[in-house]
Protein backbone atom coordinates (compact mmCIF):
# COMPACT_ATOMS: atom_id res chain seq x y z
CA UNK A 1 0.00 0.00 0.00
CA UNK A 2 3.05 2.59 0.86
CA UNK A 3 6.56 3.30 -0.17
CA UNK A 4 7.20 1.98 2.99
CA UNK A 5 5.92 -1.00 2.84
CA UNK A 6 7.21 -1.94 -0.81
CA UNK A 7 10.96 -1.44 0.81
CA UNK A 8 10.60 -2.94 3.64
CA UNK A 9 9.75 -6.11 1.16
CA UNK A 10 12.69 -5.24 -1.13
CA UNK A 11 15.08 -5.38 2.43
CA UNK A 12 14.08 -8.46 3.26
CA UNK A 13 14.78 -9.70 -0.51
CA UNK A 14 18.36 -8.46 -0.23
CA UNK A 15 18.96 -9.74 3.69
CA UNK A 16 17.79 -13.04 2.61
CA UNK A 17 19.99 -13.43 -0.30
CA UNK A 18 23.10 -12.57 1.92
CA UNK A 19 21.95 -15.50 4.20
CA UNK A 20 19.80 -13.34 6.43
CA UNK A 21 16.16 -14.41 8.33
CA UNK A 22 13.52 -11.88 8.04
CA UNK A 23 11.61 -11.28 11.05
CA UNK A 24 8.50 -9.64 10.93
CA UNK A 25 7.29 -8.06 14.11
CA UNK A 26 3.72 -7.18 15.48
CA UNK A 27 2.79 -3.76 16.79
CA UNK A 28 4.62 -4.01 20.06
CA UNK A 29 3.52 -2.28 23.58
CA UNK A 30 5.91 -1.59 26.56
CA UNK A 31 6.81 1.26 28.48
CA UNK A 32 10.58 2.52 27.48
CA UNK A 33 13.35 1.15 29.71
CA UNK A 34 15.12 4.15 27.72
CA UNK A 35 15.37 7.16 29.60
CA UNK A 36 15.88 9.54 26.67
CA UNK A 37 13.29 7.70 23.80
CA UNK A 38 9.66 7.42 25.06
CA UNK A 39 7.30 5.28 23.70
CA UNK A 40 3.42 4.68 22.64
CA UNK A 41 3.04 3.21 25.95
CA UNK A 42 4.62 6.11 28.09
CA UNK A 43 2.19 8.89 26.50
CA UNK A 44 -0.50 6.66 27.29
CA UNK A 45 0.80 5.98 30.91
CA UNK A 46 1.55 9.84 31.54
CA UNK A 47 -1.80 10.77 30.19
CA UNK A 48 -3.90 8.82 32.73
CA UNK A 49 -1.90 9.69 35.53
CA UNK A 50 -2.57 13.17 34.35
CA UNK A 51 -5.82 12.46 33.91
CA UNK A 52 -5.42 13.78 30.24
CA UNK A 53 -7.76 12.07 27.60
CA UNK A 54 -6.14 10.11 24.98
CA UNK A 55 -7.22 9.59 21.37
CA UNK A 56 -6.49 5.94 19.79
CA UNK A 57 -7.62 4.64 16.72
CA UNK A 58 -10.32 1.67 15.89
CA UNK A 59 -10.68 0.83 12.69
CA UNK A 60 -6.79 -0.34 12.26
CA UNK A 61 -6.22 -3.59 13.93
CA UNK A 62 -2.68 -4.87 14.64
CA UNK A 63 -0.79 -8.00 15.66
CA UNK A 64 0.27 -7.20 18.97
CA UNK A 65 2.75 -7.87 21.69
CA UNK A 66 5.16 -6.58 24.32
CA UNK A 67 8.57 -6.12 23.73
CA UNK A 68 9.72 -8.41 26.46
CA UNK A 69 8.04 -11.14 24.79
CA UNK A 70 9.11 -10.37 21.39
CA UNK A 71 13.09 -10.16 22.91
CA UNK A 72 12.65 -13.70 24.34
CA UNK A 73 10.76 -15.40 21.61
CA UNK A 74 13.66 -14.30 19.21
CA UNK A 75 16.44 -15.19 21.47
CA UNK A 76 14.71 -18.81 21.43
CA UNK A 77 14.90 -18.49 18.01
CA UNK A 78 18.72 -17.85 18.13
CA UNK A 79 19.04 -21.75 19.16
CA UNK A 80 16.64 -23.11 16.18
CA UNK A 81 18.61 -24.09 12.88
CA UNK A 82 15.42 -24.57 10.84
CA UNK A 83 14.04 -20.81 11.04
CA UNK A 84 12.65 -20.51 7.80
CA UNK A 85 13.58 -16.95 5.82
CA UNK A 86 10.25 -15.47 6.69
CA UNK A 87 8.97 -15.90 10.22
CA UNK A 88 5.84 -13.52 11.72
CA UNK A 89 6.48 -13.05 15.40
CA UNK A 90 3.07 -12.05 16.52
CA UNK A 91 0.28 -12.31 19.64
CA UNK A 92 -2.85 -14.44 19.50
CA UNK A 93 -5.43 -11.59 19.37
CA UNK A 94 -5.49 -8.65 17.44
CA UNK A 95 -6.19 -5.60 18.68
CA UNK A 96 -6.60 -1.43 17.41
CA UNK A 97 -4.51 0.52 19.27
CA UNK A 98 -7.60 2.02 21.54
CA UNK A 99 -8.31 -1.61 22.29
CA UNK A 100 -4.59 -1.90 23.70
CA UNK A 101 -5.07 1.29 24.80
CA UNK A 102 -8.43 0.34 27.15
CA UNK A 103 -6.64 -3.20 28.38
CA UNK A 104 -3.41 -0.92 29.36
CA UNK A 105 -5.36 1.28 31.74
CA UNK A 106 -7.00 -1.56 33.06
CA UNK A 107 -3.56 -3.28 33.65
CA UNK A 108 -2.28 0.27 35.86
CA UNK A 109 -5.97 0.35 37.46
CA UNK A 110 -6.88 3.73 35.68
CA UNK A 111 -9.89 5.04 34.18
CA UNK A 112 -10.54 3.86 30.90
CA UNK A 113 -12.88 6.09 30.04
CA UNK A 114 -9.54 8.80 29.50
CA UNK A 115 -8.86 6.16 26.63
CA UNK A 116 -11.27 7.51 23.73
CA UNK A 117 -12.04 5.90 20.78
CA UNK A 118 -11.43 8.14 17.13
CA UNK A 119 -12.20 6.47 14.27
CA UNK A 120 -8.79 6.20 11.99
CA UNK A 121 -10.61 5.86 8.65
CA UNK A 122 -13.39 8.55 9.21
CA UNK A 123 -13.25 12.27 8.09
CA UNK A 124 -11.20 13.99 9.01
CA UNK A 125 -8.52 10.74 8.50
CA UNK A 126 -6.02 10.21 11.16
CA UNK A 127 -3.06 9.33 9.00
CA UNK A 128 -1.86 11.16 6.26
CA UNK A 129 -0.49 8.24 4.75
CA UNK A 130 -2.44 5.04 3.09
CA UNK A 131 -2.26 2.26 5.53
CA UNK A 132 -4.24 -1.21 5.54
CA UNK A 133 -6.93 -1.44 8.39
CA UNK A 134 -5.36 -4.79 9.53
CA UNK A 135 -2.06 -5.67 9.45
CA UNK A 136 -3.03 -9.26 11.42
CA UNK A 137 -0.28 -11.63 11.16
CA UNK A 138 -0.71 -15.79 11.10
CA UNK A 139 1.79 -16.55 14.09
CA UNK A 140 1.38 -20.61 12.84
CA UNK A 141 4.43 -21.43 12.28
CA UNK A 142 6.11 -19.52 15.04
CA UNK A 143 4.16 -21.72 17.32
CA UNK A 144 5.05 -24.92 15.46
CA UNK A 145 8.81 -23.72 15.88
CA UNK A 146 8.60 -22.99 19.26
CA UNK A 147 6.86 -26.14 19.98
CA UNK A 148 9.49 -28.30 18.78
CA UNK A 149 12.03 -27.27 21.16
CA UNK A 150 12.93 -29.86 24.21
Amino acid sequence: LSTYGRQKLEAEKVFIAHGGKALRLPLMFSESISPVKKHFCDTIRENLRNKIPTKLVTGAVRSTLDYGTVADIITELSGIQNVPDVLNIAGEDPLSKYELGVLYARSVGADTSLIVPVESFGAPPVFDARRADSTVMSNEKLKKLLSNID
